[in-house]
């Protein structure tokens, strides 16, 4: 496996999501954008901060069924 080479997403102190420009124009972004150490994200609306929450939750719920799983068997 090999980790991006960018952050995706962050949260904002006042609990809203922001998705990396990077991820949104690709081809044409800011060139803030393209300095290292900055952050250029764009807030999510409401409609994509449930998809962003539901699948999350989907991806932890699933590790951890994994994690018990694996430890279940080493006992």
């Amino acid at each position: 496996m090999s980790w991006p080479t960018r952050d995706m997403f962050a949260v904002t102190a006042d609990g809203a999501i922001v998705i990396n420009i990077l991820a949104l124009e690709e081809d044409n972004p800011p060139p803030l954008a393209l300095q290292k150490g900055v952050f250029v994200g764009v807030v999510l609306n409401e409609t994509e901060t449930k998809l962003v929450s539901e699948k999350v939750y989907d991806a932890l719920s699933e590790l951890a069924g994994i994690i018990r799983a694996q430890r279940h068997r080493r006992r």
